[in-house]
């Protein structure tokens, strides 16, 4: 089949198992292959105009071909069976989604213009991100326990379903806006950090009443104008959390309104 002049092309849900028989150019702009069989991508090297390229659920077993592809500015990787990426530099890419595989480590310096990065569901322990473009950040389910982020842009993080004690590491994040901390071990002491952030959505699953009143309640100790970026929440979910009783949550309101008002 001759693609030459095609630059949009979607054959997803194909079961394609190779396409050497499709004939690609530098022509195509827009790539979509997902949910195929595809193991080998090394037709995709004749691709080098290619900014959008969609290969999720497919086991693909070597990402080296993608390396010319220095034009790309989005690119799907979820589900693929990739256990590293080390030798992958894309200095263009904008969007990366390598969500639900094998990763144990990812280094961020191979891709310096990302504004949105999904790693969620993978096997990753420790993070480290020094980048002055990443806006949105996935992390979720993992096995992370150390996070060290320089993100000055970063808005959004979801950092939930991991092993995370300590967040000193928001002091690095100053313009986040959304933070998901669903199901990590963190204490009450933690929740200090996070009047160093402009948050405007805030997720504290499964955190225990005392962090949650530690982090609500000024008193003698606590220098309420160091709590002057709290009142930008507008969206504060606190799904599974022990309020056991009625006179908890009435007492967690009044506490709120003390400190919204």
């Amino acid at each position: 089949l001759d693609f030459r002049n095609v630059t949009q092309l979607n054959l997803k849900f194909n079961k394609i198992v190779n396409f050497d028989f499709i004939s690609l150019s530098s022509q195509i702009l827009h790539l979509n292959l997902e949910n195929n069989r595809i193991q080998s991508i090394t037709p995709l090297q004749n691709c080098l105009g290619c900014q959008e390229l969609f290969l999720s659920n497919n086991p693909i077993e070597s990402l080296q071909p993608l390396q010319k592809l220095l034009q790309l500015r989005i690119l799907t990787l979820s589900n693929c069976g990739i256990k590293n990426c080390e030798l992958l530099q894309l200095p263009s890419l904008q969007q990366l989604n390598l969500s639900k595989n094998s990763l144990s480590e990812f280094i961020s310096s191979s891709f310096p213009s990302l504004t949105e990065l999904n790693l969620s569901g993978n096997g990753i322990k420790k993070f480290f991100m020094d980048s002055k473009t990443i806006q949105s950040l996935n992390l979720s389910q993992n096995k992370v326990q150390t996070i060290y982020l320089n993100t000055p842009v970063l808005e959004n993080l979801d950092i939930s379903l991991n092993c995370v004690k300590k967040l000193d590491f928001l002091l690095q994040v100053p313009n986040l806006i959304s933070f998901n901390v669903k199901d990590n071990l963190i204490d009450e002491k933690q929740l200090f950090w996070l009047q160093f952030a402009k948050l405007k959505s805030l997720k504290l699953h499964k955190v225990n009443w005392e962090a949650i009143t530690q982090f609500v309640h000024i008193d003698g100790r606590v220098n309420g104008a160091q709590y002057q970026n709290v009142p930008k929440l507008e969206r504060w979910v606190l799904e599974e959390n022990w309020f056991h009783t009625k006179e908890k949550v009435q007492e967690m309101e009044k506490k709120m309104f003390r400190l919204w008002k």
